[in-house]
C-alpha cells in the first residue's frame, strides 16, 4: 500500500521509526487508508509500543510535546 507518499519518504520514515523505537509495530489509519486523502493531508499512525519502550516515548514527549497528545 503506497499510503499516497513516495517510497522514499515511506523508506525515510520506516528508518526513523527503527532508529528511535525498534520492532516496533505501526499501522496507519485515517483518510490515506480510507481513500479520502488530499494531496496535503496528514499521515496518521500509531505505534504500538512495548513496556520497556516506555522511556524513550516519554523522552521524546518531553522534548517535542507537539508530537504528543494526552488527554487530561
Amino acid at each position: 500500500m503506497s499510503l499516497g507518499i513516495t517510497p522514499q519518504s515511506r523508506d525515510f520514515l520506516l528508518s526513523l521509526i527503527e532508529q528511535i523505537l525498534p520492532s516496533t509495530e505501526v499501522w496507519a489509519f485515517g483518510s490515506r487508508i480510507n481513500g479520502t486523502s488530499r494531496p496535503c493531508s496528514d499521515l496518521d499512525l500509531v505505534l504500538f509500543t512495548k513496556p520497556e519502550q516506555y522511556a524513550q516515548v516519554s523522552l521524546r514527549c518531553w522534548f517535542t510535546p507537539e508530537i504528543c497528545s494526552y488527554d487530561d
